[in-house]
């Protein structure tokens, strides 16, 4: 508990984990259910939460519709509060990247 876990996100060294996402997990609580990481990715993708997720975009854009709800677009220094429950749809710049806060009441997928 001595030390804070960071990272200096231009220097993020990121994994690719699928043919339009890479990621680099900078911490990941004991029981897996909080983690936070830097994630690069492009295209659309639909998400439904199980967890809450607070992001801050360092880069592109993040057009976002929410299931039953509204629309908007996130760019480069927006942050957003995704909640367990919301079914949000994606469509990200080929050059989208944020930083995130996952919160869960179980591990995470990641």
């Amino acid at each position: 508990m001595n030390q804070v876990p960071r990272i200096r996100v231009s220097e993020a060294r990121l994994q690719t984990v699928s043919g339009t996402a890479s990621q680099q997990i900078f911490y990941r609580s004991e029981d897996g259910s909080r983690l936070a990481g830097v994630f690069a990715e492009s295209g659309k993708l639909t998400v439904t939460y199980s967890y809450d997720e607070f992001l801050y975009v360092t880069a592109g854009t993040a057009l976002c519709e929410v299931a039953g709800g509204e629309s908007f677009t996130l760019q480069t220094g927006d942050a957003a509060l995704m909640r367990s429950g919301q079914t949000v749809n994606f469509v990200l710049s080929e050059d989208f990247c944020d930083v995130v806060f996952m919160v869960g009441t179980t591990p995470l997928p990641y």
